[in-house]
């Protein structure tokens, strides 16, 4: 069930980031642009996937946010992403690898569900919001939504770590 919302929300989240263009801001994570909110959360797809893949039963660090923007970065995510859905559709039921959170025992069954449920919270909650209709003054149920990152995470740089920004519930 997990993987099914982590491949749901992350094509919504594809989707709506090339709708809005890289330079958009993301009203629920103040400073950040879809470009960093792509960069973080690819980056996330790409470190969570290696435990999972690799086996890694020690943390290990992430490997950097990449240096890309447009139709590039949002290939880049996409890829990211969809490694990660296959790879924790795939893994095997009792599959060892290191996680940063104790899953509660109704996650603790099914390929990769503890890897699962944090990147399905970290990929919802940012999406950017759609756009109004003309003349609407409703605010979209996205920017009300919880955000993954606090007021005062500053916005990520190229090559700065994913797990690095106090306040990231993502990372």
């Amino acid at each position: 069930m997990y993987v099914r919302v982590l491949e749901r929300e992350g094509r919504a989240l594809a989707t709506a980031a090339e709708t809005a263009g890289s330079d958009a801001e993301v009203p629920n994570c103040p400073g950040w642009q879809i470009r960093d909110l792509l960069r973080h959360t690819g980056t996330v797809h790409r470190w969570a996937t290696a435990f999972v893949a690799e086996g890694h039963t020690s943390y290990h660090p992430d490997p950097g946010l990449p240096d890309l923007d447009g139709e590039e970065l949002l290939a880049w995510f996409r890829e990211g992403h969809g490694q990660l859905v296959d790879t924790l559709s795939s893994a095997a039921p009792d599959v060892e690898c290191w996680h940063f959170l104790p899953a509660p025992r109704r996650w603790r069954s099914g390929p990769g569900a503890r890897r699962t449920r944090r990147p399905c919270t970290g990929s919802t909650p940012s999406r950017p919001p759609a756009p109004p209709p003309p003349g609407s003054t409703t605010r979209s149920p996205w920017t009300a939504s919880r955000s993954c990152c606090s007021a005062s995470t500053p916005a990520p740089r190229a090559g700065s770590a994913a797990g690095s920004r106090a306040g990231c519930g993502c990372g």
